[in-house]
This record gives C-alpha cells, sequence and structure tokens, in this order.
C-alpha cells in the first residue's frame, strides 16, 4: 500500500497501540525477510511515519554485512529527511557497494541541510558513475559555492583523480550553472577558451555545450 492510504493508515492507528521499539525492531526484521518490491516499500513508509523520533535504532543496522539491508536503513533515513541522519551517511557513502552509495547519495539529495555538502564532494571521486552523476546532480540543486572547487578539480580538468566522460562533464557544468555565483560562471568561461588545434571531438563538444549553458545564463539575468 500507499504511504498515505487508507490500508496505511489503519496500519498506524493499529501499530500504535503497541510498544514503538518492539513494533520497529519486528518491522526491521520482516523488511530484512521481504522479497516483494510493493511490500517492501510499505514496511518502509510505515517505519519513516514510526521512526521519525527513534534514528539510533536504525543506525545499529547500518554495520550489516548485507549490502541490501543497509541500502534499506539509508532509504528510510533519507525519508526521515532529519539534519540529524547526516552524520550517519558519512559511514555508508563508503560503503564497498555501489548500490548501497548510490542510495546514499540520493538520501542526500532528500535532505535540506548544508551539512551533507562535503559528503557529495567526496562523492564525486567515486568509482561507480553513477554515484558520481548523482552526487553532481545533488551538488547541482544544493547549490553550495563550497563544490565549485570540487567540480572543477575532481570533474572538469583532465589531471582530476578520475577522467569523466561527456555525459559527466555535461551535469558538471550545468551544476555550476545552477550554482550560479560569479565564480561558478567564470569556470564555465574558462571551458568554452580552451584553444588548440588537437581539441578532441569530445573537448569540442562540451565547449559547445559549455556556451550554450552561457547564452542562457545570460538570457535570464
Amino acid at each position: 500500500s500507499e504511504k498515505g492510504s487508507t490500508e496505511h493508515q489503519e496500519t498506524l492507528s493499529i501499530l500504535s497501540f503497541l510498544e514503538r521499539k518492539f513494533v520497529i525492531s519486528t518491522l526491521l526484521e520482516l523488511l530484512e525477510r521481504e522479497s516483494q518490491m510493493s511490500k517492501r516499500n510499505f514496511i518502509i513508509n510505515t517505519l519513516v511515519d514510526l521512526g521519525k523520533n527513534e534514528i539510533e535504532q536504525f543506525v545499529g543496522k547500518l554495520s550489516s554485512k548485507s549490502w541490501f539491508v543497509v541500502r534499506n536503513i539509508v532509504t528510510i533515513l533519507g525519508k526521515i529527511g532529519s539534519e540529524e541522519v547526516v552524520p550517519y551517511l558519512n559511514q555508508t557513502i563508503k560503503n564497498p557497494e555501489a548500490r548501497v552509495r548510490l542510495e546514499t547519495v540520493k538520501a542526500l539529495r532528500a535532505i535540506r541541510s548544508s551539512r551533507k555538502i562535503p559528503l557529495l564532494n567526496f562523492a564525486l571521486s567515486d568509482s561507480d558513475q553513477n554515484v558520481g552523476d548523482m552526487a553532481i546532480i545533488a551538488i547541482g540543486e544544493a547549490r553550495d559555492t563550497r563544490s565549485i572547487f570540487v567540480i572543477k578539480s575532481k570533474v572538469l580538468q583532465k589531471s582530476g583523480l578520475i577522467s569523466k566522460n561527456v555525459k559527466t562533464k555535461k551535469l558538471a557544468l550545468q551544476a555550476l550553472k545552477s550554482i550560479g555565483t560569479n565564480e561558478a560562471i567564470a569556470e564555465i568561461k574558462n571551458y568554452t577558451s580552451r584553444r588548440g588545434i588537437f581539441l578532441s571531438h569530445q573537448e569540442s563538444e562540451l565547449q559547445k555545450y559549455a556556451s550554450q549553458l552561457l547564452r542562457e545564463y545570460k538570457d535570464r539575468h
């Protein structure tokens, strides 16, 4: 059942008569065994409603050796959306399983707090492209100036830690445009000013994209 549905509300009403910590513990055990996605989502949404003031009960599961258990807990923490969950996500952003790291970035994206920025900046260096790309999108939405240098050094520069493809670099340029400060726009301009007879096709494509972003920015300012 979807969150907010009649069945969901009736379930919460019944569970309210039981001891909250016991209910959360029981539902977490059920969640570990449930294979059907619709039922997992129902359990997760119920846990979100019950656990907004019981975050400590969830974080103990973050040390589980089962990646899908950790991912489920990260999903719950992200849906709770409280600033106080950010320190716990510092643990999962370094999880060996890429699917956990991706879910962590999604959770951070949903949390409105500047405390998440260092974790998103860290994720830009992730070896999994999906994780890094999602971090760039989240950074663009957050519009925090602390990310400008990190985007430049980790994504746009050829000497970055990891060689990034065109799609990722376009996302990075778009994030700079979203941040929109003079410093961010200057970085886009720097990208358009690169010259050389040996510019690759990809570099030329990126220059054109950067020029397009600058035109869009000027049209709105």
